[in-house]
């Protein structure tokens, strides 16, 4: 966003809160949601480097972000589909059918929200 702006908003009494949150987070915030819709859709399909550091867990989550195990869904897709049972394979073409669509869902989600902006 232009500094001009920020410094006309000053010019005409506008204090710091009324600056920030009338005019800068306003125009930033198509950027930022752009920014965190595209870091959820890379995080759900580049997992891989989890497969060798985190491990697997069957734990679901508790509502904490660090330091508690949890399961994710490509590690689930990379175990199941090389089991010799049908009922596994099942279960990793039906994570694999997540991961897939979980991402164009983002997309779509996302266009109305930013067109509005």
């Amino acid at each position: 966003m232009p500094i001009e702006l920020r410094e006309a908003a000053y010019a005409l009494g506008a204090g710091d809160r009324k600056v920030i949150l009338g005019i800068c987070l306003p125009m930033a915030a198509p950027g930022v949601l752009t920014g965190i819709l595209l870091a959820l859709a890379v995080s759900v399909g580049e997992t891989a480097p989890l497969l060798y550091t985190a491990g697997w867990s069957n734990y679901l989550w508790n509502g904490h972000v660090t330091r508690f195990p949890i399961a994710y869904l490509t590690y689930a897709i990379w175990t199941f589909i090389n089991e010799p049972f049908a009922a596994a394979n099942a279960l990793a073409y039906a994570a694999a059918l997540l991961v897939t669509s979980f991402v164009p869902l983002i997309s779509v989600v996302s266009r109305p929200v930013l067109g509005r902006r």
